[in-house]
């Protein structure tokens, strides 16, 4: 049986100019590159950047201690009416937080999963 790959980073909404929705995501850390003295802000490499897909799993730690975990399981998702992309049994309000504040996540790439870049 294949060991499952755990990796680190934090949770993001992502939206690009063109792109039809926000997508949830995982930005693992080591590809989170710091300020330097000519680009004063965090880069991030696509080669970092997972989209979630049914079948990841996630685990969401809290944002002050960064070892309590507030969420964790796998990624199922769901589409309403109007094109909004929500995981299952959890409240819209709390995971586009999660999301939108870079919460610190354990990720594991599920079957369904591919690289976006």
């Amino acid at each position: 049986m294949e060991k499952s790959v755990v990796l680190e980073g934090i949770c993001h909404a992502y939206n690009e100019q063109g792109l039809e929705h926000l997508y949830w995501v995982f930005q693992e850390s080591k590809h989170i590159l710091p300020p330097t003295p000519e680009w004063p802000h965090e880069r991030w490499d696509y080669k970092g950047l997972w989209v979630l897909k049914d079948g990841d799993h996630l685990t969401i730690f809290d944002r002050k201690t960064k070892k309590k975990v507030i969420w964790s399981g796998f990624i199922s998702l769901w589409t309403d009416r109007i094109g909004r992309i929500h995981q299952r049994n959890v409240s819209m309000k709390k995971w586009r937080r999660w999301f939108n504040k870079g919460y610190p996540a354990k990720f594991t790439p599920g079957p369904n999963q591919t690289k976006l870049a």
